[in-house]
């Protein structure tokens, strides 16, 4: 499972911790954005990426996702996912909202926090998700395999999957 991650420079102390055991489960990163990531320098890479899942973790609520800068929005991501993901990982606070925008215009799977999640409680589920898509390569599975129990934070939403990459049926 090709990864992109994407972590900025947060006030999260954890999110190094998460970014270190992705790195370390397996998973094969084809491209990563640390640090001081600026909108323009995501919009640039995220258009160049040829991945499965596309991995961020960062500050985020229902109004989108913090970069140096500013925030994404939801419909900014949705336009510059469509077609390159199959899957998305937002281990963000509250990115239901942003998140379903995703799912109905990017057409993806994704994992996204339904509120706050404090800092260890995300580096844990992360971590667990990294390890298990690792060693099952379903994302679906994986999910089950990593969220928390008696679970109220974490939210998998089934995505329309490619539709709009389906090849057109001929009439004859």
């Amino acid at each position: 499972m090709r990864i992109f991650l994407v972590a900025p420079k947060s006030t999260l102390g954890h999110v190094p911790d998460e970014v270190q055991d992705i790195l370390n489960s397996g998973l094969q990163v084809t491209g990563s954005l640390l640090g001081d990531v600026t909108y323009t320098e995501f919009l640039r890479e995220i258009r160049r990426q040829s991945a499965d899942v596309l991995w961020m973790a960062c500050h985020g609520g229902s109004d989108g996702w913090q970069f140096v800068g500013g925030m994404v929005t939801g419909a900014a991501l949705a336009a510059l996912i469509r077609g390159r993901f199959t899957f998305v990982y937002l281990n963000t606070c509250q990115s239901l909202l942003p998140a379903q925008i995703l799912q109905n215009e990017g057409h993806v799977d994704i994992v996204c926090t339904v509120k706050n999640v404090d800092d260890l409680g995300a580096y844990s589920t992360g971590s667990l998700m990294a390890a298990a898509l690792a060693e099952s390569g379903d994302f679906r599975e994986a999910y089950e395999r990593s969220k928390p129990a008696n679970n109220t934070d974490y939210l998998y939403l089934s995505g329309t999957q490619n539709r709009f990459l389906a090849p057109k049926a001929t009439i004859g």
